[in-house]
């Protein structure tokens, strides 16, 4: 025996008294028979060759096998999301999603409260564990040369846009969350780490209050509410 194969039919090249003979079984189980090529009906056709048998033996177990391979790895791959979805002990899975800015109130020493400039944002958390933050003040005005900026127009760039992106830490049982920045807008701040304490008020809103020791001078409080982007 020479060669046994496995696809939609077995295959078997035998070789016998100096001759050889390939005997195939189609799916349909039909027969025919065309110069030294014989098909097998119903498993076995005419020829009962021992190695026919084991050809036939080897052909379904191989198929069996690839059968239980493939369902197996389906069945791991989704009792892997599910361990991702729902084994999540920091509750980071909550976080994962696109929100947008619905408010940023900042809090003054006097008990005043006001809007922040920035008032158009997105926050974007995302696996494994990473999250990018965008707002701008929409008031800024427009440069004049969209390609060529004045030094005046370009430094409303960095009073009107704020941007960061970070690998993200839980502390559930504290209510915050860290913010490691890999990225931002102004380069001393690479290597930092912002602390949000944090309240979901239900699945779609996001409350996040700044740590206030990154507070800038005469705010004493800075609480951004997100609501979570449904497709």
């Amino acid at each position: 025996m020479q060669r046994i194969g496995c696809a939609d039919r077995c295959l078997l090249t035998l070789g016998a008294n100096g001759r050889q003979k390939r005997y195939e079984m189609p799916s349909n189980g039909d027969s025919e028979r065309t110069g030294r090529h014989e098909t097998c009906r119903n498993g076995w056709g005419r020829n009962k060759h021992w190695g026919y048998f084991l050809s036939l033996k080897n052909c379904l177990a191989t198929t069996l096998l690839t059968v239980v391979a493939v369902v197996s790895a389906s069945f791991w791959v989704d009792v892997g999301e599910t361990m991702r979805a729902q084994g999540d002990d920091d509750g980071f899975a909550r976080f994962v999603g696109t929100w947008q800015l619905e408010s940023w109130r900042d809090t003054l020493a006097d008990g005043t409260s006001r809007s922040n400039a920035h008032s158009e944002a997105y926050l974007i958390y995302s696996r494994p564990r990473h999250m990018c933050f965008m707002g701008m003040d929409p008031t800024r005005p427009e440069w004049v040369s969209r390609f060529a900026p004045t030094p005046a127009e370009l430094s409303t760039t960095y009073g009107g846009m704020i941007a960061y992106c970070a690998q993200v830490e839980i502390n559930a049982a504290g209510g915050y969350a860290l913010h490691h920045i890999g990225i931002d807008n102004v380069p001393n701040s690479i290597g930092m780490t912002r602390k949000r304490m944090f309240e979901f008020l239900g699945p779609d809103r996001l409350v996040l209050e700044v740590d206030p020791a990154e507070l800038p001078e005469a705010i004493v409080g800075m609480t951004l509410i997100w609501r979570r982007v449904n497709d």
